[in-house]
This record gives C-alpha cells, structure tokens and sequence, in this order.
C-alpha cells in the first residue's frame, strides 16, 4: 500500500481490507486461501480446530512437521479477525522468537489484503521486525525470555522452545501477564478475551512439556512423530535415517519419536538443561561447536592444546560408558575446556 495515500484514502482501504478478511471467518480453510492464498494440510485444521476448542494447548511434535507455522498461522488469523488482541511471543532469545513473528510478517507482506489493514499512527505504518498490529487494534510482539517483560497485557501468551526457558522467568515473570480480564483502552469491552497460551517445542529431558501434559488445563494437540511425518512426505526419509544412526538414543526418541523419557546419564540431563538455560540464557552465553575441518585461533603462542580420549566403562549395553573425546587447552597455568562429543 502507498504510504503517501491521505488518511482518508486509508481508512476507505483498511475498510475494504476488513470486509474481505471477515468475508470467510467462519471457515478457516477458505480464510487462508482467499486471504494468504496458501493451502494448510489436514493436520494443521485439525489443530486449529483443537485450539478453537481449548485455552491452554501443548503440542511437542516432531522437529520439522509444521507445529510452529500451524500455531503462527492460527494465531494471525485471530489477530486479523478479532479486535483488541495482545499477542506476546517468547522464546529463549529474541532471535527465536523473530522466527515466529516471521510468520505474521511474511503472510502480511505477500497478502494484499492484510498490508492494506496494518495500522497507521503519526503517518506511519505499525509494523516492524519485532512486532505490527491491525486496523482492529490487535497486536503482536516478540520478546526473548530475558527481555523486559513487566507491564505487558497479554491476550494470547505464544510460547516458543518451552523446554529451554527458565522455570522462574516463564512463570513468574511473563505468564503473570496474561490474568488481565480486559484492555485500558479497547473500544469492544463486551467482547472481553480470555487467556489463552499456546505452548509448543521439543522433548529435551527438561520436563516442562512433560509436566504440562500431565495438567488437566492444557491439551495436548495431535503428536506428528517422525514416522507420521514421513508418511504425509512432511520430512525427508534419507535425511531422517541418516539422523537415527547419528542421533544418541534418548535424543532420538524424546525429539523426533516424541516419546516422554528422561537421560540419566552419570550427570542427569535435566540438571545439564537447568545449567544451560541459566548459564546461556541469563549470562548471554551460547554452545560453540568446532568445526573438525575448520580453522582453531589458540589463545596465545604459547599455548598447548591437547585431545585426550575417554574410555570410561566397557560394554555393549545401553547402561555402559559411552567413550568420549575432549579436546583442552593449556595457557598460562590455565586450563580451558574447547570441546567434547560423545
């Protein structure tokens, strides 16, 4: 849409957007061909009709079988369709969650209809790469689990990677924001939201997911494994065998089989996810991983690095040591872990 139209000219298009976005509400499948031309598959409806039916929803599917874009998409639709919405979209860093709003933007951006019914403010557009909002005051926004959080007024809580978010700023920081029975501002007090939070992400031996299945409030939405995925051509078969050879057992099964089981290696995974997500998300610290064939920049001349192999049990069961080889470096009396792959 031309950003030089006068306001008048804007607002007779963000009409006309309106009555071609209300044209097919009743019937999503329509929706989204006449307002994003795109097609979704049968699983992807039968989980929008699920979060039609529940509030809380997790959905911990297989990585790469469309969990994200199904969550995204229904979650623009009610943006575009219902006034007054707050979506709040977090992640373990701001960049994760770009990737979710990604979806609203790129829909926005290839559909005539929905850029026409962005909203303007001082003469400009309402739209960004974190966040945009509507003509019918709907909103939606990105933030990193570490971000300021105090103050927003969530209508919809889109919660992304649950299993790496820290316990105490999920739930005491940005889930408090979501209890708010109506908005200071909104014009429709009638048409009061309730809260609604959509969980999704992949088993990591971290229990969040698991846990919230176990609670009554929340649905679990229809599991997308691996197999099933293969069988609806959502995933690459070669690709995937090559990842059940390759993949530790337990990862395997919890990630891409979506079975509900907990590593208890000598260092218990969930204790190993704990210190990641305090260490890495609070600190702003990230796994590094080296590149065999890549080019290593040793700390000073005069270090030493050294790669020692870990054989540490024997055995062909499931319970033996695995073997293991580590790589660290010696500077100035110091000794630094670079890396380690069982």
């Amino acid at each position: 849409m031309n950003d030089r139209m006068t306001r008048s000219q804007r607002l007779e298009a963000q009409n006309v957007a309106e009555r071609e976005i209300m044209r097919f509400a009743d019937d999503r499948v329509l929706w989204f061909k006449h307002v994003l031309g795109i097609d979704i598959d049968p699983i992807q409806a039968v989980k929008m009709d699920l979060m039609d039916e529940h509030q809380f929803t997790v959905d911990y599917s297989c990585r790469r079988t469309r969990k994200t874009s199904a969550k995204e998409l229904y979650n623009l639709f009610k943006l575009a369709t219902e006034p007054d919405h707050e979506l709040n979209i977090v992640a373990p860093r701001v960049d994760q969650a770009k990737d979710n709003i990604k979806y609203h933007l790129d829909g926005i951006r290839n559909s005539p209809i929905l850029s026409a019914y962005i909203d303007y403010e001082n003469g400009r557009r309402q739209i960004g790469q974190q966040n945009y909002r509507f003509a019918n005051r709907s909103a939606a926004r990105a933030f990193g689990i570490m971000s300021k959080l105090d103050g927003l007024n969530t209508t919809i809580a889109d919660v992304e990677e649950a299993d790496d978010l820290p316990d105490d700023r999920l739930w005491n920081i940005y889930m408090p924001t979501l209890g708010g029975t109506e908005q200071l501002f909104a014009k429709n007090r009638e048409n009061k939201h309730p809260p609604v939070a959509r969980f999704t992400g992949v088993l990591k031996g971290n229990e969040l997911l698991a846990k919230l299945t176990r609670n009554p409030k929340f649905h679990l939405l229809p599991i997308v494994d691996v197999h099933l995925g293969l069988e609806m051509g959502l995933l690459a078969r070669d690709w995937y065998d090559l990842q059940k050879q390759e993949m530790p057992r337990d990862d395997y099964l919890r990630q891409l089989c979506c079975v509900i089981t907990e590593s208890r290696n000598f260092i218990w995974e969930r204790y190993i996810r704990a210190a990641m997500k305090r260490g890495g998300i609070m600190q702003g610290l990230e796994p590094t991983v080296i590149d065999p064939l890549g080019h290593f920049e040793p700390l000073g001349v005069d270090s030493v690095v050294c790669f020692g192999w870990d054989a540490g049990g024997h055995g062909e069961s499931d319970h033996a040591s695995r073997y293991a080889l580590e790589v660290v470096e010696h500077f100035r009396g110091k000794t630094y872990w670079r890396y380690g792959r069982e």
